[in-house]
C-alpha cells in the first residue's frame, strides 16, 4: 500500500489516551487526564524534544502499546480534543458531524480505513496520512490529513494508528516516577520556599499545584477554594 515514505521508516502502534491538555508549572509538565486529574510527565530527550508550554494547550497523547510506556503529545484545537473525548467515551450519538461524514462516505464507496500513520514532523507541525482500501484487497491509496482529524477519523472506525518511531526518539514524554517527583520537588522547593510551596504529602502537593494552575489561568475562584482546602488539611495535621 502506497504510503508516500520511502518505506524504510519504523512505525509503532499507538492508542489514544483518555488526556485532554498540557499544563507547564514551575518547570514541570502536568499531563491532564479528562476526569481532571493530572501526572507529571517529562522528555525522553529534553536537547531535542518540540514541546515549550507557555501556558495551558489542548493536547491529544498517543501512548505506544510496546510496554515502553512512551507517550507522544500532539497540541491540536480545543475543539479537535472535546470531539475525540466525545468518540471515547461512547457520547458522539448526536446530530452527524464531520467524521461521521467522513466515515460513512468511505464505508458508501464501499472502502475501509485501514490504518492512520503520523508520519514526520516539520518544524512545530506533524504531518499523518489515512490509509483506504477495498476489504480483502492488499492494494489501496492513502491521503494526507491534519493529525487531529485523522486520529478522531481512526477512532470512529477503529482504525489502528501508527507512529513514526523517530518522532516518539525525539518527541515522546513519560510519566515521572513517584520517586523522581518527590526528588524533583524537594529541589525546586528547597530555595526560597514560601510557606504555601513546602508540601509534606502527596495530597498536600496536589492541592498546591492545582492552586497555583488556577492562579495561573486566572481562575482566582477555584484558586481560593484550593487554598482553603489546603489550609483545612494542615489544620487537621497539626491536630493529629
Amino acid at each position: 500500500m502506497e504510503d508516500g515514505d520511502n518505506g524504510t521508516v519504523e512505525y509503532l502502534e499507538a492508542q489514544v489516551m483518555d488526556a485532554v491538555s498540557m499544563v507547564p508549572l514551575q518547570g514541570k509538565l502536568l499531563m491532564t487526564f479528562g476526569n481532571g486529574k493530572e501526572m507529571e510527565v517529562d522528555h525522553i530527550n529534553p536537547a531535542k524534544g518540540r514541546l515549550l508550554y507557555k501556558s495551558s494547550t489542548p493536547t491529544i497523547f498517543l501512548k505506544v502499546t510496546d510496554g515502553s510506556n512512551l507517550m507522544l503529545p500532539i497540541v491540536v484545537g480545543e475543539t479537535a480534543v472535546n470531539m475525540l473525548m466525545k468518540a471515547l467515551h461512547d457520547d458522539d450519538n448526536g446530530r452527524p458531524n464531520f467524521y461521521h461524514l467522513m466515515r460513512d462516505l468511505v464505508g458508501s464507496l464501499q472502502y475501509e480505513a485501514r490504518m492512520v500513520r503520523i508520519t514526520e514532523r516539520v518544524v512545530d507541525t506533524y504531518y499523518s496520512r489515512i490509509f483506504i482500501a477495498k476489504p480483502g484487497e492488499a492494494e489501496g491509496f492513502s491521503l494526507d490529513a491534519r493529525p487531529s482529524d485523522a486520529i478522531n477519523f481512526a477512532v470512529r472506525c477503529k482504525a489502528p494508528i501508527y507512529v513514526n518511531s523517530t518522532i516518539i526518539r525525539s518527541d515522546a514524554v513519560r510519566p515521572v516516577t513517584e520517586t523522581e517527583f518527590s526528588r524533583r520537588v524537594d529541589l525546586t522547593t528547597s530555595r526560597k520556599r514560601s510557606p504555601l510551596q513546602i508540601a509534606t504529602s502527596t495530597d498536600e502537593l496536589t492541592m498546591l499545584i492545582k492552586m497555583q494552575v488556577a492562579i495561573t489561568e486566572e481562575r482566582y475562584f477555584d484558586a481560593a477554594h484550593w487554598r482553603d482546602e489546603l489550609m483545612r488539611l494542615r489544620s487537621k495535621r497539626r491536630l493529629i
